[in-house]
């Protein structure tokens, strides 16, 4: 479920669209580990994330839609609604007074962050942890508990990420204001850590996690 092979790109998709409709599906892909080929039908959602089209665990090709004769929106609104009907589990724990949700069931679980509005719970966002296929862990943007959130999203990306299995990504994503902006980085030896950013939005996010955890002099919290 990780990668695209050849045999699964295409492969024996239906005919006609109302036989591909009840299985389609998404794949997130994040473009900063591997690329999804361009032949794809693909939405961008974020700084590297990519949500493909896929029929079950075929993915969809840009031919398919032509003989399918629908619209991308039309099919990504289909897959939306497919991924939101199947069955997940979802448990919320609190990890040093920090609110962070787990999600897991199946191998499309990572792909429940394109339905952004589902965990949009505070003004400020939420950040998100997809390191593999079949789990998300999700914190809201809530102030000083942010870098408690932060911190666990990172030791799960940490504990869960694998490459070579179903890894989806390492980072951890801040979905804020209809974006999903890349939150985390990797130093040269490979290690997750909070970089300074090209994004403005997500350098501000992290200098006030980093001011959190260390604020200054003047306003320092209890």
């Amino acid at each position: 479920m990780s990668t695209f092979s050849d045999a699964s790109i295409g492969a024996e998709l239906p005919v006609r669209y109302r036989d591909a409709r009840p299985e389609l599906r998404f794949r997130v892909v994040d473009s900063t580990e591997r690329d999804a080929p361009d032949i794809l039908v693909t939405s961008q959602i974020g700084d590297g994330l990519v949500a493909a089209i896929t029929w079950g665990p075929v993915a969809v090709t840009s031919d398919a839609m032509r003989m399918w004769s629908v619209s991308i929106d039309e099919a990504m609104a289909t897959a939306a609604a497919n991924m939101a009907a199947l069955p997940v589990e979802r448990a919320t724990r609190g990890v040093d007074g920090a609110k962070v949700e787990m999600t897991v069931g199946h191998h499309w679980v990572s792909s429940l962050i394109v339905d952004r509005a589902r965990y949009s719970e505070s003004e400020d966002g939420f950040l998100v942890a997809i390191p593999r296929s079949d789990v998300m862990v999700t914190t809201p943007v809530v102030g000083a508990e942010t870098v408690d959130g932060l911190g666990t999203l990172m030791a799960v990306c940490d504990e869960l990420f694998d490459p070579d299995g179903l890894g989806i990504s390492p980072f951890v994503w801040w979905w804020y204001q209809a974006h999903y902006w890349r939150v985390t980085g990797r130093t040269d030896d490979g290690t997750i850590d909070l970089p300074y950013h090209t994004h403005l939005a997500a350098y501000h996010l992290v200098g006030a996690i980093s001011h959190l955890a260390h604020p200054c002099a003047e306003c320092r919290r209890e």
